[in-house]
C-alpha cells in the first residue's frame, strides 16, 4: 500500500502546474477521487487509509467511469498545456537574461541549441530552423515577384517549438 499513497502523493504534487481546469476534467476529477470523498464532499481522512477505498480506487471499472466522464477534452488539455510551456519558452528566448544565456549557450555547441530561427530572405528564402532544445521556426520569405515561390518556413526540431510559416508566392 505504501507505493499507492506514493504514485497518489506524485500525482497529486503535479496540481499546480496543470492548465486551468474545465468543466469535464472537473467532472473527471470528481469521479476520480469519489472513494475518498464523505458524501458532503470533503476529504475523507480515513479512506486513506482504507484498503476497500484504495481498491475501488485502483479498479478498472472506476477508471473506466473516471476517463468517460473527462469526454475527449485531452486535445484541448494538451495544446492548452503545449502553448502555456511555450510560451514561457519564448518569454526565455526573449528575455536578456535569456537572450544572454542562450548566446553562450549557443556558441558553446556551435548551432542554435535554444533559439527562434530567422526569418527567410530575398537572398536566402527559407526560414531558418529553431533550436534542436526549443525555439520556433522562422517564417520562410513571400515573394513579390510574379512566378518566383516563397520560401519554406523553418522546422521546429526541438522539445517545443512551432514551424514558421511559408512564405507567399508571386502572383
Amino acid at each position: 500500500m505504501g507505493s499507492k499513497v506514493v504514485g497518489i502523493a506524485a500525482f497529486l504534487a503535479l496540481a499546480p502546474v496543470a492548465p486551468t481546469a474545465h468543466a469535464d476534467l472537473d467532472d473527471m476529477m470528481d469521479v476520480l477521487f469519489t472513494p475518498f470523498v464523505t458524501t458532503e464532499g470533503t476529504l475523507d481522512g480515513d479512506a486513506l487509509f482504507d484498503a476497500t477505498a484504495w481498491d475501488t480506487f485502483l479498479s478498472s471499472g472506476h477508471w473506466d467511469a473516471a476517463l468517460a466522464a473527462l469526454a475527449e477534452p485531452s486535445p484541448a488539455l494538451a495544446l492548452d498545456f503545449y502553448t502555456g510551456l511555450h510560451d514561457l519558452a519564448e518569454k526565455w528566448i526573449d528575455s536578456d537574461l535569456g537572450i544572454q544565456v542562450n548566446g553562450a549557450i549557443n556558441q558553446l555547441f556551435g548551432s542554435t541549441v535554444i533559439g527562434n530561427g530567422a526569418d527567410g530572405t530575398e537572398d536566402h528564402p527559407d526560414g531558418e530552423n529553431g533550436g534542436w532544445l526549443f525555439g520556433d521556426g522562422g517564417a520562410g520569405w513571400n515573394s513579390t515577384t510574379d512566378g518566383v515561390a516563397g520560401g519554406h518556413g523553418g522546422a521546429a526540431v526541438g522539445i517545443l517549438g512551432n514551424g514558421g510559416a511559408g512564405g507567399d508566392g508571386g502572383a
